[in-house]
């Protein structure tokens, strides 16, 4: 660490970015599956708030900056469509 700050590798940056994005997402799908399948506004409240609770884990590890480390031109799996057309566009 320097100072508070928490030096990470740029690939265990990224392992980290795309875990927390798979987490956060399946909050959202548990939360929207109690919303509009279930209809049970109680649970959709559970879900969403387990989703803020790691959004906030994230926030309070410092781990916020961790999108910076995304690479999706150069991913090995390739870029998503969208980036495709657009570089190709220029």
């Amino acid at each position: 660490m320097v100072g508070r700050r928490r030096i990470i590798e740029p690939h265990v940056a990224r392992i980290l970015d795309a875990n927390a994005n798979r987490a956060r997402e399946a909050a959202r799908v548990m939360e929207d599956y109690a919303r509009f399948v279930l209809d049970d506004a109680g649970l959709s409240e559970e879900a969403k708030q387990i989703r803020h609770g790691l959004a906030a884990a994230i926030a309070a590890a410092g781990l916020n900056d961790i999108v910076r480390s995304r690479d999706i031109v150069h991913d090995h799996d390739g870029p998503p469509l969208v980036v495709r057309c657009a570089l190709s566009y220029y």
